[in-house]
């Protein structure tokens, strides 16, 4: 959903998008107790089988990471990928590695966990300072209305990155920095993106 107003761009300059549901977000109706964050990769990967050339992908945030495995495992599937102020994580970093080091980020103080339930959140009442400040009201208001609940990966999960080696053709990088962003702050984008190889910022 928070991809609908771009997606309409897109389709408008003559591009095929597909912006699906992670297992256990938006429509998808996957439990959060049968650990979706295992799914996140597959799902990606079985959209990628379906098409018949190679596609961008697009990873924000967290969905950097998503993107990045994806590419790992289906390079012959992938034209580029596209970081729009998502995790590229350098090698041997792990996304907690990186959020520790982000001290412009409000987000950690913003987030509530559930250990019962199994998920993470924000609080309505923050979430347009976190995510939608310089939104107008009417999209801030139905941006928020959509978020919901995120499932909590554990310690560890995913893996910190590794090097690529002659198995893993290299996929061209391309990274959109935001230097707004109150989630992933801009000096950890640009950490990131400085410590990964990466062809245009």
């Amino acid at each position: 959903w928070c991809w609908h107003k771009v997606q309409v761009l897109l389709n408008n300059r003559g591009h095929q998008v597909i912006a699906p549901d992670l297992p256990a977000h938006g429509t998808d109706a996957t439990p959060v107790s049968s650990k979706p964050y295992e799914m996140y990769v597959p799902r990606i990967c079985e959209i990628l089988d379906t098409l018949s050339a190679p596609a961008i992908l697009v990873g924000h945030s967290s969905g950097g990471m998503i993107i990045d495995e994806v590419a790992r495992r289906r390079s012959d599937k992938v034209q580029s990928l596209i970081f729009l102020s998502a995790f590229l994580l350098p090698v041997g970093k792990a996304p907690r590695d990186v959020m520790a080091m982000d001290q412009e980020s409000t987000l950690r103080a913003s987030l509530e966990i559930d250990v019962a339930r199994g998920v993470s959140f924000v609080r309505k009442d923050v979430a347009r300072n976190v995510f939608y400040e310089d939104c107008s009201d009417e999209d801030a208001e139905w941006a928020i209305n959509q978020l919901q609940p995120e499932p909590l990966i554990p310690p560890g999960w995913p893996t910190a990155s590794t090097p690529e080696g002659p198995s893993l053709p290299r996929v061209p990088r391309f990274y959109i920095e935001c230097l707004r962003d109150k989630a992933l702050g801009p000096r950890t984008q640009k950490w990131m993106y400085t410590e990964s190889a990466c062809d245009v910022v």
